[in-house]
């Protein structure tokens, strides 16, 4: 620095610091234990960063003492009105744009302390090392621009060294291409990649040993500024030599720049991280690797990213958006089309929106589709596009899509055994998932913009692998076009499995869908239906109800819809949808249901052989007896469900009878406890089903009395894997508080003692 040259650095300065009381003598000491005055005064500016206000006018006061008045006017900017260490911060945060984090106080952010004032006099002097560039430097807008700027001082600073004939100071620009180039590779490149290589480790500093792994030489380096060295002295090791970066997140900007230059060190990194690491980590890093994406390493860094994300666990993100971009950036790869810098910037921004919700996978949609056998004589969908021009078009019709739901696509082919090519892009597993995927990418319709979004998913299921798909799955809203895009790739397809889950609270099925979901109930080859509407206002149930009731080649129905305040139309429909003995699941909301529908349930579902898994919920519910049961359960789950005592009997009566239950569900809060006699009962009920493997009783209020005959429940359930008794009254065992030991086995240490003595492990929550 200009004013610590070493004829500038004398003992009078010293002095006059120690007598202002700025540093003490153990202060001086420590300082000039650095070896290069350079280094002194990283270590000085360090120490007054520190110190107070008034410290830092004392300082000033010094160098004008030591004829060194153009330091404190022309590069600490200090002086009237500006005349605080303060306002120094404040003029960095106006010079170089949006630095919101920077402390308006004497102590300096961490995330910005890169040496504190020796960053900042070090951009001051960026144009050459004299006083009066400092006014020359450009606006700095982001943490990227200013590391950028960082380097290329750094670089500058490196040429003067090693090429001292060259420094001409008329020459306004002394920096000649093959200086840069030999920076470049002999310092610059190597010390990214130790960058890289710490970033990995999560350390911030190097050692000799890395240093010569790249051939690089210390000497060479410390002078440039990319690095310091810090001796660590112990009287019982040896002397210790690391080499410190600046700080963590130059370090960082230069493991991006390195990323972006060495794909497949990017590609190697990404496979090392999941999903949530890049969400919720690597700030810093994503921010300096978006910024420094530009030319050819934009397409490469963004292909690399999506290909890594796009295809995790076996299904596709973000479906349409991420195939759309995928195929885009594979095109302009492939036909090395330069994007003008306005378009590159808008192209980079739809990339960054369309990777970050890949990535995120916060979806409200999900689509399953299984195959039977598959085509491979389609050829993928020509590109035309070869200039700029048209492939604007293109960015904004991604940028159009930003509004359009976004689809995780699962894709599946019932014969395990079916072929596909081994060829596959670049990253792929060699799988059949990663086939279709793939062909799908080359066939979603990019020539041109004029289909319709909701057309997608049809066009490129049909044209790039067939139309041979016999189940197909959704899972979301109807308010946006997903449910659409579904049902037009269902359309016309030898289905024979449909399930429809909808979360919708607000939207209600639009009459076009509603006509395609009838022409797809109407499918002659459709033997199982699913049908859940989550929150039972979406679909009209009259018209699903009446469809129903006439679908007769049925194999396996599971409807579940609000069945309250039904008018008796509704009802006779429901009671042919039940007689058809097709439902293999059943669920019933006993909130608010008619008496008449209550009856018919009554009479019904005991006739249903077909019923595999019954659930009741909430209400009243009168049970049958059981002389009239012929049900075959294997799962049955009672959630808040009020019983008088008959109803009582009749369901620990038929439970006997039930002997292929495997899974038992009793929730009893919301409702009365139940006596401790009819709990003894339902244990002798439950006992009988010898194939019992879970059970969970909740909320019915067992206690110690109650341990014993539970227990004896238990030996006699042989295949139980899971006990769930979460809620109950069971105490802990009581402790004798003189010896503090307990006195006897009782409650749950009764009921874990005897889980461990079990020949068949069982998992027990109390």
């Amino acid at each position: 620095m200009i004013w610590l040259k070493q004829s500038n650095w004398d003992a009078k300065l010293w002095n006059l610091m120690q007598s202002r009381n700025i540093v003490n003598k153990q202060d001086v000491d420590r300082i000039k234990l650095n070896r290069t005055p350079h280094e002194q005064v990283c270590e000085l500016l360090d120490h007054l960063a520190k110190r107070t206000d008034r410290d830092y006018e004392a300082f000033c006061e010094c160098l004008e003492a030591d004829d060194q008045p153009h330091v404190v006017s022309e590069i600490l900017c200090h002086g009237a009105p500006s005349s605080r260490n303060e306002d120094v911060c404040q003029q960095l945060r106006s010079i170089y744009g949006r630095f919101e984090d920077i402390a308006t106080g004497p102590e300096w952010a961490s995330e910005f302390a890169l040496d504190s004032a020796k960053f900042y006099i070090s951009l001051h002097l960026q144009k050459g090392e004299t006083a009066t560039t400092s006014g020359e430097l450009p606006l700095i807008t982001n943490r990227t621009e200013l590391y950028k700027s960082v380097t290329k001082f750094l670089l500058n600073k490196a040429i003067k060294r090693m090429h001292p004939q060259d420094d001409d100071s008329k020459n306004d620009d002394p920096m000649e291409e093959d200086h840069i180039e030999e920076i470049e590779a002999d310092i610059i490149r190597p010390i990214c990649r130790l960058s890289f290589e710490a970033y990995k480790r999560n350390e911030v500093s190097l050692s000799n040993a890395d240093l010569e792994k790249v051939g690089v030489k210390a000497d060479d380096v410390l002078p440039s500024g990319f690095l310091t060295k810090k001796v660590k002295v112990s009287l019982l090791d040896k002397s210790v030599k690391r080499f410190y970066f600046s700080h963590k997140t130059f370090m960082e900007y230069l493991t991006a720049k390195h990323l972006v230059q060495t794909p497949n060190d990017l590609k190697d990194w990404l496979e090392t991280i999941t999903d949530d690491d890049w969400n919720h980590k690597h700030y810093s890093l994503k921010e300096f690797l978006f910024d420094l994406m530009h030319g050819d390493s934009l397409l490469e860094t963004s292909l690399v990213i999506m290909e890594r994300f796009i295809y995790s666990h076996e299904r596709i993100h973000n479906f349409p958006h991420s195939c759309l971009l995928l195929r885009l950036l594979r095109h302009l790869k492939e036909k090395t089309i330069i994007l003008s810098p306005e378009m590159e910037a808008e192209f980079k921004k739809s990339c960054l929106s369309i990777i970050n919700r890949t990535v995120t996978r916060a979806m409200f949609h999900s689509i399953t589709i299984t195959f039977a056998t598959i085509s491979h004589n389609i050829k993928p969908q020509d590109i035309s596009m070869i200039t700029d021009t048209e492939a604007k078009q293109f960015v904004d019709y991604l940028r159009s899509l930003d509004e359009h739901p976004h689809v995780d696509l699962i894709i599946e082919c019932a014969d395990k055994s079916v072929a596909f090519p081994d060829a596959m892009q670049g990253g792929l597993q060699d799988s059949f998932f990663s086939y279709a995927a793939d062909q799908l990418i080359s066939n979603i319709p990019l020539a041109s913009c004029k289909e319709d979004p909701n057309d997608f998913l049809r066009i490129a299921l049909e044209q790039g692998l067939g139309n041979d798909i016999r189940r197909m799955g959704f899972h979301g809203m109807f308010g946006e076009d997903a449910f659409e895009s579904f049902l037009k790739a269902a359309l016309n397809k030898p289905l024979e499995m449909l399930k429809i889950v909808i979360c919708d609270m607000e939207n209600a099925i639009d009459a076009s869908c509603w006509d395609m979901l009838v022409e797809l109930l109407s499918n002659p080859q459709l033997k199982i239906l699913h049908i859940i509407d989550a929150f039972n206002n979406s679909i009209p149930r009259m018209q699903l109800l009446s469809q129903l009731s006439r679908l007769d080649a049925l194999d396996e129905l599971y409807l579940e819809i609000m069945m309250e305040n039904t008018s008796s139309k509704e009802v006779q429909l429901y009671e042919q949808i039940l007689k058809k003995n097709k439902m293999q699941k059943l669920k019933i909301n006993g909130n608010e249901i008619s008496d008449e529908l209550r009856s018919v349930l009554q009479c019904t579902i005991p006739t249903m052989t077909a019923l595999k898994a019954l659930s009741f919920m909430f209400g009243r519910f009168d049970f049958w007896s059981s002389a009239d049961d012929y049900l075959q359960l294997q799962s049955l789950s009672l959630l808040h469900l009020s019983l008088n005592s008959e109803s009582f009997d009749n369901l620990c009566g038929i439970i006997t009878k039930w002997t292929s239950l495997r899974e038992i569900r009793i929730d009893g809060s919301r409702v009365e406890p139940l006596q401790t006699v009819q709990l003894r009962t339902l244990f002798t009920a439950i006992a009988k089903c010898q194939m019992l493997s879970k059970l969970e009783v909740w909320n019915l209020g067992i206690d110690d009395d109650l341990v014993d005959q539970l227990c004896e429940m238990m030996k006699s359930l042989e295949q139980l894997e899971h006990l769930n008794l979460q809620g109950n009254n069971i105490s802990l065992e009581p402790l004798d508080l003189m010896g503090g030991t307990n006195i006897s086995p009782t409650g749950k240490r009764k009921i874990k003692e005897l889980a461990q003595r079990r020949k068949k492990q069982m998992v027990v929550h109390l």
